[in-house]
């Protein structure tokens, strides 16, 4: 029998793979587990199968945050055909994409650094209050659009 056994990634289309990396790893500290491919996107012939994507033409990275013991990994893709089109002012209560949730142990802090790099913020940071669990966090947008919360919980 057929089983889930876990996540492995989230896969992100972005616009532009060097402000897409100065957000996740340079803003918010994520680390590069494979490296970018040098060069133009490049024809893919296994992708072009599995996407049922004739003349695709893409490049990627893969990134993770936590260390090794967290095993999913986020995956920044660029496509150079077919090109994605933007995302018109998304909103973690439209449909599709909510948002890409991640663990932090500062939210004021990275919020601090991230306003100050020009991240557009939907509210400041916000706390829980009971009887929920205790959490503090706040949503984001990345360069393209998509939605990152932030949460650090107690």
């Amino acid at each position: 029998m057929a089983i889930l056994i876990g996540f492995n990634h989230v896969s992100v289309a972005v616009s532009n793979l060097d402000k897409a990396l100065a957000f996740y790893r340079d803003l918010l500290g994520m680390t590069l587990i494979r490296e970018v491919p040098p060069g133009p996107p490049a024809p893919n012939p296994d992708f072009e199968r599995v996407f049922n994507c004739p003349g695709l033409q893409m490049k990627n990275c893969l990134l993770r945050a936590g260390g090794p013991m967290n095993p999913i990994a986020l995956e920044l893709t660029y496509w150079e055909n077919p090109k994605s089109g933007p995302i018109p002012d998304q909103k973690p209560w439209q449909l599709g994409f909510h948002s890409l949730c991640l663990r932090v142990d500062d939210v004021d802090a990275l919020y601090q650094k991230l306003s100050a790099a020009g991240v557009p913020f939907l509210t400041p940071p916000v706390t829980s209050t009971p009887p929920r669990p205790p959490w503090r966090a706040v949503f984001c947008n990345d360069p393209d659009g998509n939605v990152v919360e932030l949460l650090q919980t107690f």
